[in-house]
């Protein structure tokens, strides 16, 4: 099964972008953390598409940037 993450990025971005996981990931708001399914992305999205389609959308504001991790060394902007 593959890993999935649900994010909303804060930076522009390419369809088709992948990353590493905690690995030069751009500025984002995680949403849903790791999680595994049994079907494929093809799926994942049909259902997201089907479930969100009705959700107004949100205004967020980043703040300050802060540093988590054993030896502080993930930025994390709240």
């Amino acid at each position: 099964m593959q890993k999935y993450v649900l994010v909303k990025f804060l930076e522009p971005m390419n369809e088709g972008d992948e990353f590493i996981a905690n690995k030069g990931w751009p500025l984002h708001i995680t949403l849903v953390v790791n999680f595994t399914i049994p079907f494929d992305a093809q799926k994942l999205h049909e259902l997201l598409a089907d479930t969100l389609q009705s959700q107004k959308a949100v205004s967020v504001v980043a703040s300050k940037d802060e540093f988590f991790g054993p030896t502080a060394e993930v930025r994390v902007t709240t």
